[in-house]
């Protein structure tokens, strides 16, 4: 009903269903109205990668609205890209960020001519320098998800194709400050690998195990004039006053953004259905467990046998077992996902309790 808050659903897709706009399906070409049989019309939808940690995230309780820092790292132009891999459309996207965020920092691609500061060049080290001071983070830039390995998932920086901003790079970040990532840029939540589909690695669940509670993320190549609409509405529902920004809202404010694009373009979802909200899961134990143990182990395995020589077994043994402790989670996370129909489990004091039992009945 109007004025009354949206419901809430949590989706945790598994394998080729993780390639899927779930939040955007429906009859889109019903007339506008309570009965329009859509998901966008009927719940607010937020993407957990993997077993998030949902329970912790209650939790936590929400943030008080604060005055935020910002950083935008915007590349017009990347070098190396044919025709300059030119977005038009970047400086607008700045010029919008700027407005809702007096205090931020702009690391900018140097326009052609004009000399430039190497302290505000968007390279990986002032990047990852500049991240460990910012609440929010907004990427406008080229993405690319890489079929073959998708640890390499990167964002396409100044220095890219020396030092690139991959997954595998922001795996070892850890961030106090951060609230909300923003990835403007294509395919940055999304595993194209099929061997791969039930492992959450790509850049977005990377910016939230660097401790990005929200991340905005993407299922495929966007448009680069829509993304700026979309941001622009994304951010000025997340303003509630004088400059303060209440990152809680984020999935409310990608919801309305959306649906405002929909409206716009209903019979062109390639232009609105890519963009998701990732939440809830802080550095959840499942991701951890695939950036810290299983592909460091499988590269090693890798290069081991490149090289001619034997494998280190034990690297395939430790993450054989965080495997298996990742399949332990499965059956308290689908707990978790449906425990908001019944308040007596997650109200429960004894909450705690049911998902131990859980857990050790999933083993």
């Amino acid at each position: 009903a109007e004025g009354r808050p949206w419901p809430r659903v949590w989706w945790a897709p598994g394998g080729l269903l993780g390639q899927l706009p779930i939040h955007a399906a429906g009859h889109h070409d019903d007339p506008p109205g309570p009965g329009r049989r859509t998901v966008l019309d009927r719940v607010v939808s937020s993407y957990t990668p993997t077993v998030g940690a949902l329970r912790h995230a209650r939790q936590r309780g929400t943030a008080p609205p604060a005055p935020q820092r910002g950083l935008i790292v915007a590349m017009a132009t990347t070098p190396g890209l044919p025709e300059g891999g030119r977005l038009p459309n970047v400086e607008d996207e700045v010029a919008l960020f700027q407005a809702h965020f007096p205090d931020l920092v702009l690391l900018a691609e140097p326009k052609d001519g004009q000399p430039a500061d190497s302290g505000r060049v968007p390279t990986l080290g002032n990047v990852l320098q500049h991240l460990a001071d910012c609440t929010i983070a907004h990427f406008a830039c080229h993405g690319v998800s890489d079929p073959i390995d998708p640890s390499l998932s990167r964002l396409l920086l100044h220095d890219h194709r020396d030092a690139p901003l991959t997954v595998t790079a922001l795996a070892p970040v850890v961030l106090d400050k951060a609230r909300l990532a923003y990835l403007s840029a294509c395919s940055t939540a999304v595993n194209t690998d099929t061997r791969l589909q039930d492992e959450a690695i790509h850049l977005a669940s990377a910016f939230q195990l660097a401790g990005f509670p929200h991340v905005i993320g993407t299922l495929w190549p966007i448009n680069d004039a829509v993304a700026v609409t979309i941001a622009d509405t994304f951010y000025t529902t997340l303003t509630v006053g004088d400059g303060v920004v209440d990152t809680e809202k984020a999935a409310s404010a990608l919801h309305r953004a959306i649906r405002a694009a929909r409206d716009a373009y209903p019979r062109t979802p390639s232009l609105w259905a890519a963009y998701i909200h990732v939440g809830a899961a802080i550095a959840t134990c499942m991701v951890a467990n695939v950036f810290f143990v299983i592909i460091p182990g499988q590269r090693a395995m890798v290069e081991a046998m490149k090289a001619g020589v034997a494998p280190d077994p034990a690297k395939g043994k430790a993450g054989a077992m965080r495997s298996r402790h990742n399949n332990y989670l499965t059956l308290p996370v689908l707990f978790i996902m449906i425990s908001n129909h019944f308040p007596s489990t997650y109200g429960s004091a004894w909450n705690w309790l049911i998902l131990a039992a859980l857990t050790a009945a999933s083993m």
